[in-house]
C-alpha cells in the first residue's frame, strides 16, 4: 500500500533541520495549516546569536532563552521492540492514510554520501568534535514488498523506494552501531522509533494561520531588541542586536590586543548569515501572509543578510592580504557597523508595525 496523492513539503533550503519538513507534512495531514519558514521560527531560529568560542544548536534557541517546550506542538515517541512489530504500526498507520514520521542513521541508507561511509563514524571521534549523535528523520508513505517508500527531503532530496533490508538497517539507528557507543549523545537514542505529532494550538483556518505567524513575528522583534545575554555551560550567549554589537566589540579587542589573532574569528563572522536566512524566509512568508506592506522588510533583511556575507569576503581578503595594504581594517569595522545600524533600523520598524492588529 502506498500513500499516492503524497504531498511533498516546500519552502525549505539546505540548511534546515531534517525534522521540519516531515513535522510541516504531518500538521497539513492532520487538517492544520502550516509553513517551514513558522515552524523554525517558532523555534527562534531567525534571531541572530554569537558565541565566542562555540556555535550553539539552534534546537537550543527557546529553551536558552526561557519559552521552555515549544508550544505549537509536542511528540510523542514510539519505541518497537523488534522490526516487524515496527512493520505493523507503519502498515496499519497507512492503512488509515497517514504517513510516519521514523528515526534513524544516514549510515545506512544507500542514497546518502554517508552510506556505509568511515568518514561518518570518524566525524564522532575528532578530539574537541563540535558533531552529537543524533537521529535523522524521514517519512514512510508506502509499503509494498520488498520495497518501504521514503520522503527524505534534507539533505537527501529523495522520495521513492528503498530495500526493506535497508530500511530495517536505517531504523535501527546509531544505537545499533557498535563504533558509536560511547559517544556524546548515544544514550538519548533507540532503535526502531516513530513519532506522533500532538497539535496543542490548533491552526485549522487561515484565520489562526495568520493569528499565530503575527505572533511569532512579536516574539522575534521583542527578543531582538532585548538583547538577552544568556550563561550557558561555561560559555556567554549574546541574542539579538547585542549578537553583532558584541563581535564587534571582540574584533576591535583582538585588533589591539594581537592582530594576528584576527583570524580566529573567521568562523564567527561567517556564521553572521545562518539564523538571518532564516529570517529571510520568514519575512517573505509574512509577506505573501499579510501582503505587500511586509514586502520592503524582507527585501531589507535579504540585502542586510548580503552584505553580512560581503563583510566576510572583505575578512578574508583582510587576513590574506600579503602586505599590500589593499584591505584595512576600518573598513570591515564601518562596514559591520552600518549592518548594525541598519539592521536595528529594521526591527525598530517592525516593532511599530507589529503594534498594529491584523
Amino acid at each position: 500500500m502506498k500513500i499516492d496523492n503524497f504531498i511533498e513539503a516546500d519552502g525549505f533550503a539546505y540548511y534546515y533541520e531534517c525534522s521540519l519538513p516531515n513535522i510541516q507534512l504531518k500538521m497539513q495531514l492532520k487538517g492544520h495549516y502550516s509553513s517551514i519558514p513558522m515552524i523554525s521560527n517558532m523555534k527562534l531560529y531567525g534571531l541572530p546569536v554569537y558565541s565566542r568560542t562555540r556555535f550553539l544548536a539552534f534546537f537550543k534557541m527557546r529553551e536558552l532563552l526561557g519559552y521552555g517546550e515549544e508550544e505549537l506542538y509536542s511528540f510523542s515517541p514510539i519505541h518497537f521492540s523488534s522490526f516487524d512489530e515496527g512493520c505493523r504500526y507503519l502498515k496499519g498507520k497507512l492503512e488509515d492514510g497517514e504517513s510516519i514520521i521514523t528515526a534513524g542513521t544516514t549510515y545506512f541508507l544507500p542514497y546518502s554520501e554517508d552510506y556505509e561511509n568511515p568518514n561518518y563514524l570518524e566525524k564522532f571521534s575528532q578530539p574537541d568534535s563540535l558533531f552529537q549523535v543524533m537521529d535523522h528523520w524521514l517519512s514512510v508513505y508506502g509499503m509494498e514488498d520488498p520495497y518501504i517508500y521514503v520522503y527524505d527531503p534534507i539533505p537527501h532530496k529523495q522520495k521513492g523506494p528503498i530495500s526493506v533490508r535497508d530500511f530495517e538497517a536505517f531504523w535501527q539507528g546509531n544505537r545499533a552501531i557498535p563504533a558509536l557507543q560511547d559517544k556524546p549523545g548515544i544514550d538519548k537514542l533507540q532503535s526502531f522509533t516513530a513519532y506522533d505529532l500532538n497539535i496543542k494550538i490548533p491552526l485549522r483556518s487561515r484565520e489562526a494561520y495568520q493569528s499565530y505567524l503575527f505572533h511569532i513575528l512579536r516574539q522575534l522583534v521583542t527578543e531582538y531588541r532585548r538583547g538577552a545575554v544568556i550563561h550557558y555551560r561555561n560559555e556567554d550567549y549574546y541574542f539579538g542586536y547585542r549578537a553583532s554589537e558584541q563581535l564587534l566589540t571582540d574584533l576591535q579587542k583582538t585588533y589591539l590586543d594581537d592582530p594576528n589573532r584576527l583570524i580566529d574569528h573567521m568562523d564567527r563572522v561567517f556564521n553572521t548569515r545562518w539564523n538571518r536566512y532564516y529570517t529571510i524566509h520568514f519575512m517573505e512568508e509574512c509577506a505573501k501572509t499579510f501582503g505587500e506592506v511586509y514586502q520592503p522588510f524582507a527585501a531589507e533583511i535579504k540585502s542586510i543578510t548580503k552584505d553580512w556575507e560581503k563583510a566576510h569576503k572583505l575578512f578574508v581578503l583582510y587576513t590574506n592580504q600579503k602586505k599590500t595594504g589593499k584591505y584595512s581594517f576600518d573598513q570591515i569595522i564601518q562596514k559591520i557597523q552600518k549592518i548594525n545600524q541598519r539592521e536595528w533600523t529594521l526591527y525598530d520598524s517592525l516593532h511599530e508595525k507589529t503594534k498594529e492588529v491584523i
